[in-house]
This record gives structure tokens, sequence and C-alpha cells, in this order.
């Protein structure tokens, strides 16, 4: 007699795997349906959807890590989060992504004369999925990776395709860079 047993790979709601804690309260909350702390194989694989719009239960969300665990997902509303990264490369059924009203951080110390710069690369693990950047009320340097703006000039609108597959599906993506000063 011989028994075969499949072993399906689980996700702990950790810290470590969803760093951000609304964003882990909401997958408990949402995606746990059976409470236990863990994310089954047909858990996961159930979401096609992720609404966070604004963060979830009064709490803005800043990091998304985790959402690499969700390969189904195919609508992404992340709008209105203080997110400084976001990395879908993972999601590769993606077909539709709103992530507006971001709260970009620019590193202060990038000031010199007067003029912010930004670098788009720390926005994603793989730079070589970006492609077409293009911005407004600001200067992209020829590495198409940096952008830089006068103090009190509008602020710099940024448009670039982001291929989320290796099946050459892509996304267009628009963000406003807002410079908040510390007090």
């Amino acid at each position: 007699m011989s028994v075969t047993l499949t072993l399906y790979p689980q996700q702990v709601i950790s810290e470590e795997r969803f760093p951000d804690a609304a964003f882990r309260q909401y997958v408990s909350d949402q995606i746990d349906t059976d409470g236990d702390g863990i994310l089954t194989k047909s858990e996961w694989e159930a979401v096609t959807e992720i609404d966070v719009e604004g963060g979830y239960n009064g709490t803005k969300i800043e990091d998304l890590t985790g959402i690499e665990y969700f390969p189904n997902l195919t609508k992404l509303n992340c709008s209105g989060n203080p997110l400084t990264k976001l990395d879908v490369s993972a999601n590769t059924k993606l077909e539709e992504l709103s992530c507006s009203n971001q709260e970009l951080t620019v590193d202060v110390a990038s000031a010199i004369d007067h003029k912010w710069s930004f670098d788009l690369s720390t926005l994603f693990d793989d730079w070589s999925r970006v492609s077409n950047v293009k911005v407004q009320n600001a200067t992209l340097a020829s590495d198409s990776k940096t952008v830089s703006w006068e103090n009190g000039a509008e602020n710099p609108i940024v448009q670039y395709d982001y291929r989320v597959n290796d099946n050459g599906q892509i996304m267009t993506v628009t963000l406003t860079l807002n410079y908040t000063p510390e007090i």
C-alpha cells in the first residue's frame, strides 16, 4: 500500500511577509476566509481584486509588500496611500492598477541650490521593466531615472510604461511628485 501526500504551500500572515500593519489587517480580515492566520493556496488563488483606496480601517497603507502572494490579481486600487514603492512584477495577470494621489517621499538631502531631485529607480526592484518615461514641470536626466525641478515650481508629473510580465503586458502609470517639507 502506498500513500501519496500532496502538500500545498501556505503563507503565515506575519509581519515578515506583510510588513505594513494596515495591509496585514486587510489580508487577515478580507482574504483569510477561515480566520486561522494562514493563507492557503485556495485563499490566495481566489483573490482577483484588492481595493485599499485610502487605506484600511482608517489607517493609510505605506507598504504593499506581500502583494506578490496573489498570482490571480487582476485589479489593484491603492490610491490615496503614502506608498513610496510598488512592485507588481509577480502579479502577471494584473490588468488594472489605480495608484493615484500617492504621497511619494522625496529625500530632502537631495536639494541642492534650491533644486529638488528624485531617483525614479528607487520605486522599482527591476528598472528594466520601465520605458517611455516622460515628465512635465521638471527635467528628466539623460539616464531617464532622475527627475529634477526648481523649488516652488509646480509639482512634477511623471508618466511611464511598466512591463507587468514577460508576455508584453504594459501598464501606463502617472505619478505626481509632491514635496511637503517636514516641520
